[in-house]
């Protein structure tokens, strides 16, 4: 394992909130927290912070050549009753996702132990990053001067049949019922299967298993005491290997325990692999009106049962382990901040939580987030999910199912988009509209198309996008002025009325992302229609509303009465100018105006210490700590009853505006916003991987993923094979995680004072490029370029405009992993 010299270990204090969230896309998750234990086990088809099921750890026993022996669970503290066992006496944690690094520590212990956990995760590949398993790899390092002998247990309580909610006292519960565990011996691991006699059309019907990877085991399947295992590990190490399957009595159920011991010698290193699987496939709708429908999982169409997610686990395990390691190197291998890694890495973690479901008809869903015991606000609400970049970037196949689902079941046959999706797809639409979720959808379709590069995707959907934005136009700009006005709908969950930058710079936006998809499909009447309203409102927009600091709101004031902000300073007022570099649309407004209003937002809205801030909402950021407030009243004028949420602070858009900033060539500023973030969420009063607004785990905060593409300059077509690059920091040695919708690698930079060397290093997947578009520093003459892949030169051709340098492949460049291309360029 490699680490940075920054990087953040979470110790002391710092642990007292960790909540590392495990598990695949769609499978629920378990989370490993700061005392080293598995807690919040949401895999049951239910969210519920609070589920733990007890009697489930890890244990380490050691023995040196003299005698001398130790042994404790491998968590910080005693065990609660009734048990009381010992632990160590402190961890440290390393959390970089999605693999967390748990340091066990004890003065006791002659070796160095640390815990490597993750499910595995592979970008592009959404099949193995839902996998319903988790990895636990111990590694041993002999500090001592003689040999030891080391053994690691690991135990799991049976709770097959567990309803996610009842609470369990010790190996009691109203749910269990001849649960029972089966030894499975095999030549590659070894596993105590796990499953109970309940009817396989139950809710609570499934399996759960634990494995030994590898080495040799010993085992008791069943015991329902904890103490007897501690009696029998504590002597040698070795379990007494009792094999028994007899069903457990009503309202109890069974432990099942795995020993691997070794011989360490100093100075070397000794590894340890655990898997845990899981399989409930019956998982219903228990939200809304339809409650008690099944859709079951996803991963019931690749997995019988959690035996048969062990074999694969176990026949994958190289591959799997291999790629989740690759891409956590390779993304923390850049040259950004750390602070800035950990946020925009923390927030993939959703996509894995009970905030998003992946069915097992292959629908994709997601709550806006998840409250302590219900998911909040179902589902796909598009004016939430409007900030997320994160899985767009990382599984575009699973973002391209939301827009099928919004470009057809959702679409009304006016074109209006209902902003969240009903469960079971036949039944009525019922949500209504929000008209940023409407907007945002046509540039999500774009952004899609931008990703995969898949023309016949925009060609399938063509006259449905044309429908969802006809629907603005003729509700909202009937006159083609260029501006959205009446009643929009947002999602401050109230409408704003009369002329607002919030939605109509999304409407300028998703225009010219209109026009864009029209020339691709050769519509050049609806192309020529959409340049027209762009050109009218590209200028209406900015008289309307430009104050000269930023944009302000225009409505009629005597007739709207609440909900409104007026000549306040909005956060989320450039948010389609946000999209537009995103989607490297250019500027939808004029360039000096974004620059000034980004600069306002930061000069009015940031507050270093909001000690003296007076929420009159919920708090999200409180004393001591900095954030961004969603809007303000500089200039006086604040509504009596204004916006709602004004005064709170949302990581969503605060990742929103410091990438604007450092597009716009704040960077510092940018920064400053995504540290006080960084600091807000350390551990000591707030879960790193755990953003809250509505509800724990909320997807507005993946809109993180934008800090990445604002601080590289980077955008990408894949329908045109071209790919751009201007990194925004340490311009003279830049190394940056980059992804497309076939395949994802390391882009750096390397400049000397004649000299600039690029080079795209794929990982994984493959890539089909025309052009590369690279930054050189302006004033520089180009002497010469060129290019090579695999260190074999290519014919090219190139130009310079103003220091941005195009360069084209004669033929079309197609890479796969492993290989790299590398642009030299002389000056």
């Amino acid at each position: 394992m490699k680490l940075r010299n920054d990087v953040f270990i979470y110790k002391n204090r710092y642990l007292k909130n960790i909540g590392f969230p495990l598990g695949g896309i769609g499978c629920g998750s378990i989370s490993l927290n700061g005392d080293g234990c598995l807690v919040e086990w949401q895999i049951f088809n239910r969210v519920n912070k609070r589920a733990l099921i007890p009697n489930t750890y890890f244990y380490i026993w050691i023995e040196k050549s003299s005698g001398e022996k130790f042994y404790r669970v491998l968590k910080k503290g005693f065990l609660d009753f009734p048990t009381y066992l010992p632990g160590v006496e402190d961890v440290e944690i390393i959390g970089e996702y999605p693999i967390i690094y748990v340091k066990y520590m004890d003065k006791g212990m002659p070796i160095d132990i640390f815990l490597e956990a993750f499910s595995p995760f592979i970008p592009l590949n959404a099949r193995d990053s839902a996998i319903p398993c988790i990895f636990f790899i111990f590694h041993i390092y002999n500090k001592s001067n003689e040999d030891i002998d080391v053994s690691i247990a690991f135990s799991l309580e049976n709770t097959v049949g567990y309803d996610g909610f009842s609470p369990i006292y010790n190996i009691h519960c109203k749910c269990f019922n001849k649960n029972y565990n089966r030894l499975v011996k095999e030549e590659k691991f070894t596993e105590i299967y796990m499953s109970a006699d309940i009817d396989e059309n139950n809710i609570n019907y499934g399996s759960m298993a634990i494995a030994l990877y590898g080495d040799e085991a010993s085992y008791i399947s069943q015991t329902n005491n904890l103490r007897y295992f501690w009696n029998d590990f504590s002597k040698d190490g070795i379990l007494n290997n009792i094999d028994d399957s007899t069903p457990s009595d009503e309202g109890s159920t069974w432990i099942g325990i795995l020993a691997s011991k070794k011989k360490i010698r100093p100075g070397e290193w000794g590894e340890i692999a655990y898997l845990l699987a899981w399989h409930f496939p019956n998982r219903v709708v228990d939200w809304g009106k339809y409650k008690g429908y099944r859709v079951g999982n996803m991963y019931n169409n690749w997995f019988k049962n959690a035996d048969t997610v062990i074999r694969y686990a176990v026949e994958n395990f190289d591959r799997l382990v291999y790629y989740t390691r690759l891409f956590r190197e390779t993304f923390f291998s850049t040259t950004l901040p750390y602070y800035v890694l950990n946020r925009i890495s923390s927030q993939i973690s959703t996509i894995r939580c009970p905030t998003c479901m992946w069915f097992e008809d292959g629908t994709f869903a997601g709550f806006e987030g998840c409250a302590l015991n219900v998911g909040c606000c179902p589902m796909n609400c598009t004016h939430v999910w409007n900030y997320e970049q994160t899985m767009a970037f990382l599984f575009p196949s699973l973002e391209k199912d939301m827009r099928m689902k919004d470009l057809s079941v959702q679409l009304m046959d006016n074109g209006l988009i209902h902003h969240r999706l009903v469960i079971p797809l036949n039944m009525p639409r019922a949500s209504g509209l929000a008209i940023d979720g409407q907007l945002g959808t046509i540039l999500k379709t774009y952004r899609e198309f931008l990703i995969t590069g898949d023309i016949k995707f925009i060609e399938k959907y063509w006259d449905n996008i044309r429908k969802a934005l006809n629907y603005v136009i003729e509700n909202f700009d009937p006159m083609l002025k260029g501006v959205i006005s009446g009643k929009q709908p947002n999602t401050y969950d109230c409408s704003l009325y009369g002329y607002n930058s919030f939605v109509s710079s999304l409407y300028l936006a998703a225009i010219k992302a209109m026009e864009k998809m029209a020339s691709y499909v050769n519509d050049k009447e609806y192309a020529e229609k959409c340049r027209e309203i762009y050109r009218n409102g590209f200028k209406e927009l900015d008289n309307l509303l430009w104050n000269g600091e930023y944009y302000i709101q225009i409505y009629d004031e005597k007739s709207i009465d609440r909900h409104q902000y007026g000549k306040g300073c909005l956060s989320d007022q450039l948010l389609g100018q946000w999209w537009a570099h995103i989607l490297g649309l250019g500027y939808i407004l004029p360039q000096k105006h974004v620059e000034r209003a980004v600069k306002s937002i930061y000069q009015y809205n940031w507050r270093e210490d909001l000690s003296n801030h007076m929420h009159s909402q919920r708090a999200y950021a409180i004393s001591g700590e900095a954030g961004l407030l969603n809007c303000s009243w500089p200039h006086g004028g604040r509504p009596e009853n204004p916006i709602l949420y004004c005064d709170e602070v949302w990581t969503g858009i605060e990742y929103e505006i410091a990438s604007l900033l450092i597009y716009e060539g704040y960077v510092n500023e940018g920064l400053n916003i995504v540290r006080g973030v960084f600091n807000r969420y350390d551990g000591r009063v707030r879960n790193p991987w755990n953003e809250i607004e509505c509800g724990d785990h909320y997807t507005r905060g993946m809109s993180s993923w934008s800090l990445l593409l604002a601080l590289e300059g980077y955008s990408y077509n894949g329908y045109k094979g071209e790919i751009n690059f201007n990194p925004k920091i340490n311009y003279d040695d830049f190394r940056g995680f980059f992804s497309t919708g076939s395949g994802w690698g390391l882009f750096t930079q390397k400049r000397t004072e004649n000299e600039q060397v690029n080079k795209l290093i794929l990982k994984y997947g493959n890539l089909s490029l025309n052009q590369v578009g690279l930054k050189i520093p302006l004033g520089r003459n180009i002497k010469s370029i060129e290019a090579y892949l695999n260190r074999n030169r290519i014919d090219i051709s190139w130009k310079n405009i103003d220091g941005k340098v195009l360069i084209k492949s004669v033929e079309k460049i197609n890479m796969v992993h492993g290989e790299e291309l590398e642009i030299d360029i002389k000056y």
